[in-house]
């Protein structure tokens, strides 16, 4: 399968063959912007997504759907299994941590 990734804000986001095996299914918000309170999400309630036992997130589109943000454009995901990993950053006072949107 050719390697399919997609990034919106600290969201990166790639097209993976199965879905691994002890998944949670979850609401559709993919993230919270901890300044604004915005929300990384799908709108359409038909999208699955599931968490794993270690946090990582992993969605489930049986149609194209389109994942929603007030300040970035949507993102546009066609049909399949996607594995959602957070950006991280490093800083020499609290080490490696997730970006915060």
């Amino acid at each position: 399968m050719k390697q399919q990734n997609y990034r919106q804000g600290d969201l990166y986001i790639r097209k993976i063959g199965t879905l691994p095996k002890g998944l949670t299914r979850k609401d559709n918000i993919l993230a919270y912007g901890e300044a604004t309170g915005h929300r990384h999400q799908f709108l359409d309630s038909s999208v699955e997504t599931f968490v794993d036992p270690q946090g990582g997130q992993f969605i489930s589109l049986d149609h194209d759907a389109d994942l929603v943000h007030e300040e970035h454009d949507p993102l546009h995901l066609g049909a399949g299994y996607y594995q959602v990993l957070r950006q991280r950053e490093f800083d020499a006072i609290e080490g490696v941590h997730q970006v915060r949107d």
